[in-house]
């Protein structure tokens, strides 16, 4: 809320924070913040729930946060959030399944973050999330989609980050993310069901930075596996999957990747070119706890702005006299422990 005050000339503008209403219902817990109300609604049902919204929004006060935990939600209603400003929402563990398809109209323009972890949802719920062409943030974490399916986020023009770990995923099809690569930095498809690294798919996400695609069961990685993709990628989580090879080229168009993860595989072979196309960019390496009888020295030769290199957890036996020849002046921590 604003005040205009007329003090001689001049004229004052005195910002007043929202303020909670003192008749306020249960499950909701509000506190006052100075762009907006902070509110918390905890082991409700939906028409509890909407009383209490409802005598909030009484006075046209904006949200800055909504937070809903451990609520009855089941099927996210329409009428929820009508007519509510809501700048940062969370809806976690409330036992969601479906979304209605206008559930967020009206809050297009305003909503930037959106939380809907630990929930049953089954698929991603497109059309209601459509609207939301100013979201920054989507967590669809602890879910039970097991596809993603084409345009799954279309309308997302301005999402940065997007989490999906912890579902079911098994399949995503080659058109899942159209629409939303023009600004899409980080991903997270973690903790999921995946047999095989995701190509075309990620050929859309031209700026992505970060990629997680740990605790799947990617079981090989193809000769120029991300050809296609945008060369902003920066950091690359493998980690516990079922890899027992790198080829050669395996990253060979990620110029710009400065991290790679993949620890807790079964890697037993490096191709001497594996990191061909990185060599003047891969500063971190994990390949710890996997099953390495050496290391190998000829594949990481090229590395010359490696900085970090971990082979902790193999069955490393020795260590030649080349092991550590032409890596350039960069690299500062060697991890050789629990090894032979």
């Amino acid at each position: 809320m604003i005040i205009m005050v007329w003090a001689g000339l001049f004229l004052i503008a005195l910002t007043v924070g929202a303020s909670c209403p003192p008749n306020l219902s249960p499950p909701c817990q509000c506190q006052e913040k100075s762009k907006g109300l902070d509110v918390s609604c905890e082991n409700g049902h939906v028409d509890q729930l909407q009383t209490s919204l409802a005598t909030i929004h009484s006075d046209g006060q904006p949200f800055l946060y909504l937070k809903l935990r451990n609520n009855q939600l089941n099927n996210f209603p329409a009428s929820l959030l009508r007519g509510l400003e809501v700048r940062h929402f969370i809806a976690i563990n409330s036992n969601i399944s479906t979304i209605d398809d206008t559930a967020f109209e009206g809050l297009g323009e305003r909503m930037e973050t959106l939380d809907l972890a630990q929930n049953s949802l089954t698929r991603v719920p497109s059309r209601a999330l459509e609207v939301l062409v100013m979201l920054v943030s989507l967590n669809l974490n602890y879910n039970k989609i097991e596809i993603l399916h084409a345009e799954a986020f279309r309308g997302l023009s301005s999402l940065l980050r997007l989490s999906l770990f912890g579902n079911q995923i098994k399949f995503i099809d080659n058109l899942a993310f159209v629409g939303v690569g023009g600004n899409l930095t980080r991903m997270n498809l973690g903790g999921n069901q995946l047999s095989a690294v995701p190509s075309r798919p990620l050929k859309d996400l031209q700026v992505l930075q970060r990629l997680q695609l740990h605790e799947n069961a990617i079981a090989a990685i193809l000769a120029e596996e991300f050809q296609e993709m945008g060369e902003s990628l920066d950091t690359l989580d493998l980690s516990s999957n079922l890899l027992q090879e790198l080829p050669a080229r395996a990253f060979s168009n990620l110029h710009l990747l400065n991290s790679i993860d993949l620890e807790r595989n079964k890697i037993h072979f490096i191709h001497i070119q594996a990191f061909h196309g990185i060599e003047g960019s891969l500063e971190w390496l994990k390949i710890g706890e996997n099953e390495l009888d050496e290391i190998p020295a000829a594949a990481l030769h090229g590395l010359t702005r490696l900085r970090q290199l971990d082979l902790r957890g193999n069955n490393i036996s020795r260590i030649s006299d080349e092991a550590f020849v032409h890596y350039g002046n960069k690299l500062k921590f060697v991890y050789l422990q629990k090894n032979r």
